[in-house]
């Protein structure tokens, strides 16, 4: 029976590696056969988000490459002038630089695409980054910037009715006061984030604490 199971897990891994592979191929495919660059700005537009696509479709533990394929493109996504795209690529950056435990670069890229976001209003990438940055600075052991920009990143979700955003945030604002020694301030954030859940029963919350 144990062998079955992990025959079972292999087969499972080469499915979804192959799955994984023709996703990439196919969004390959699709940016080879788009007009040149500055054709158009709904060209220029829809490449960045390909390009955006085939980054997050890179397998877990090769952040690497898709770093590569971000910061070989960033010339061209910054002067297309699109704040959006440009604002998302940042984040994303972010994101895979925290995936690699290089927080401070993380942190800088975070910066970046709150620094766009906020200029132009995008509520959401705000309320993303708030989060982000703050879980960074958590890590780096600056628990009164993570809290701002926790605080910041649950009202952000909060306005915009995200609500298991603005769980996940609230859980994250109560492991800094965990961290931070503040026990009874944790207690009450975490009680509230659980309370809260007993309607919305969004798993990924409870997993937090009940395991």
């Amino acid at each position: 029976m144990k062998q079955f199971y992990l025959i079972f897990l292999l087969l499972l891994g080469n499915i979804s590696f192959s799955q994984t592979n023709n996703k990439l191929d196919s969004l390959k495919k699709v940016l080879v056969l788009l007009p040149k660059e500055g054709s158009s700005f709904g060209v220029d537009t829809n490449r960045v988000n390909i390009i955006l696509k085939i980054s997050e479709a890179i397998p877990v533990g090769q952040e690497v490459l898709s770093i590569d394929i971000l910061l070989s493109n960033i010339n061209f996504i910054q002067k297309i002038g699109w704040p959006f795209g440009l604002s998302k690529v940042y984040h994303r950056l972010g994101f895979l630089y925290m995936s690699k435990n290089e927080t401070l670069k993380a942190v800088d890229y975070f910066y970046k695409s709150l620094n766009l976001a906020e200029n132009y209003h995008f509520e959401s990438i705000i309320a993303k980054n708030n989060k982000n940055i703050g879980d960074a600075y958590s890590i780096l052991g600056d628990y009164q910037k993570a809290k701002a920009h926790l605080k910041k990143s649950i009202i952000g979700y909060k306005s915009l009715g995200l609500q298991k955003d603005y769980l996940l945030a609230l859980s994250g604002l109560g492991l800094v006061y965990f961290d931070s020694k503040d026990f009874k301030t944790a207690t009450i954030l975490f009680e509230s984030c659980l309370n809260q859940n007993e309607k919305l029963k969004i798993k990924i919350i409870n997993a937090y604490f009940f395991v």
